[in-house]
């Protein structure tokens, strides 16, 4: 019917049949410790189910790490991407506050500069009252128009150079509102780029582990199984029932052995 099965074949036969000095290593402690067939098959079981936790707990604990640095990296890229972004932003509005304030400047130095002027012209001992007094005009009507005629002109310039700065300061305040804005849409697109990476890459953390620990399952099952299988073969030997290797005896098809078959009895 096949090879003639025994508990002690089971036990010195390799669990993996790659592992042969693995299992003869095992096979020398069970003949050491004089354990019973089933104590010797827990103890191998234990052992292999223990090399398949410690393998597969190595794997998720590395891909876990990888993934988590990815993260981390991905982090510390938007931190500094922001901090870059707001020197950037900050050296553009320092840069329109200083045309700003230029533009201040420009309209102070034209307001004194038309006082300045105003003064002159209307200065009782200057070129210009020496001039109306030399043509025989000085307290004149003409005179005192002259007079409003030059305070209205220098209303004018001040008036002027006033409407210039506010126009500045209008545009350049708007430019710098518009800085902002763009700073805090640049900020808001590196926060979602940020969101998608880590996102990604921690969903691809949860799927690696869950397809890890799928295969570590299946190891699991598939060791569970052959195991079920050695036990019985030992209790049907102990039962004095006629048993298969599960390992090494082919399944026998009643339909195609020749032997039963043929009625011939082995």
């Amino acid at each position: 019917m096949g090879s003639k099965f025994t508990p002690e074949d089971q036990i010195v036969k390799p669990v993996n049949r790659d592992d042969t000095d693995v299992a003869a290593d095992n096979n020398v402690a069970i003949k050491q410790e004089n354990l019973t067939p089933e104590q010797a098959l827990e103890n191998l079981y234990e052992k292999e189910s223990a090399a398949i936790d410690t393998a597969y707990d190595n794997k998720i604990n590395e891909a876990d790490t990888l993934l988590q640095n990815q993260i981390d990296a991905t982090k510390t890229w938007e931190k500094e991407q922001t901090k870059l972004q707001q020197e950037q932003t900050e050296f553009a509005i320092d840069q329109i506050e200083q045309q700003k304030a230029q533009a201040e400047k420009e309209y102070q130095q034209e307001q004194s500069a038309a006082y300045v002027d105003y003064k002159k012209q209307t200065d009782p001992y200057g070129v210009n009252a020496e001039q109306m007094a030399a043509m025989g005009m000085a307290g004149t009507g003409y005179s005192e128009s002259a007079k409003v005629a030059m305070y209205n002109q220098y209303q004018r310039r001040v008036a002027s150079a006033k409407a210039s700065l506010s126009a500045a300061a209008l545009a350049y305040d708007n430019m710098i509102k518009e800085a902002k804005l763009q700073n805090n849409s640049a900020l808001a697109q590196l926060a979602l780029e940020t969101y998608k990476q880590t996102s990604a890459l921690a969903l691809e953390k949860l799927q690696t582990r869950d397809e890890l620990l799928e295969e570590k399952a299946s190891e699991k099952a598939k060791l569970n199984k052959k195991y079920a299988e050695i036990l019985d073969a030992i209790l049907a030997e102990q039962e004095g029932l006629p048993t298969i290797d599960p390992i090494i005896d082919p399944i026998i098809d009643p339909t195609t052995d020749p032997t039963i078959n043929s009625g011939i009895v082995t």
